[in-house]
């Protein structure tokens, strides 16, 4: 069984689907690694801190968050981040990163590298595309 795929019959075309196919490719491909070297700095610069969930918002749905109380260099921060997730509870402990310049800066860890992946993945989708688009142009071209 063999499968045809024609985006484009006209050679033109077809050379021009694949340049900006490969265009945004290559710009998801930037923005996945500057994602993905911020976080990886984030991770060497930033200290790893033991934080506890201590409260969440469960009234108002237009105003979601979540209170993290840990202990960085002998102080104590209470601090409130917007959004929660389904798995946070009062009590539970989980490693964040804390901004040395201002403590009460921080990233959960579990949830770091969720953003690069996802523009990974995006990248991973969008070079299908483009192959597929080159396929095209080859042979339209040959035709």
């Amino acid at each position: 069984m063999r499968i045809r795929y024609i985006f484009s019959s006209n050679p033109r075309n077809a050379r021009i689907m694949v340049r900006i196919t490969g265009i945004i490719l290559g710009l998801l491909l930037v923005v996945s690694l500057i994602l993905w070297g911020l976080i990886f700095h984030r991770s060497q610069t930033w200290s790893p801190v033991s934080a506890e969930v201590s409260a969440f918002s469960t009234a108002d749905s237009a105003d979601v968050w979540t209170e993290f109380t840990f202990t960085y260099e002998g102080s104590i921060y209470n601090v409130r981040q917007r959004g929660h997730s389904y798995w946070m509870y009062p009590g539970l402990e989980l490693l964040i990163y804390c901004n040395p310049q201002n403590p009460q800066q921080f990233q959960i860890a579990d949830t770091m590298y969720a953003l690069p992946r996802t523009a990974a993945m995006a990248s991973g989708i969008w070079a299908v595309l483009t192959v597929l688009m080159l396929l095209n142009y080859l042979r339209v071209r040959n035709r």
